[in-house]
């Protein structure tokens, strides 16, 4: 799955790096710029992987 969801942010843009915290099932990607980052929430936010709803927030 984390594979998976980091493949799907390289659609929008270099992916500097990620950070999974498995005990509370979040996924933390970094992007190159905020725009690529905002370009990727707009597009994975409600995506569906298996039985899961992407959630996606922008922190700064």
């Amino acid at each position: 799955m984390e594979n998976m969801v980091v493949s799907l942010c390289r659609r929008h843009g270099a992916v500097q790096g990620h950070h999974l915290e498995p005990s509370l099932g979040h996924l933390y990607v970094c992007f190159q710029t905020a725009r690529k980052a905002e370009a990727a929430l707009d597009q994975l936010s409600g995506h569906k992987t298996n039985t899961d709803t992407n959630l996606s927030y922008i922190y700064s």
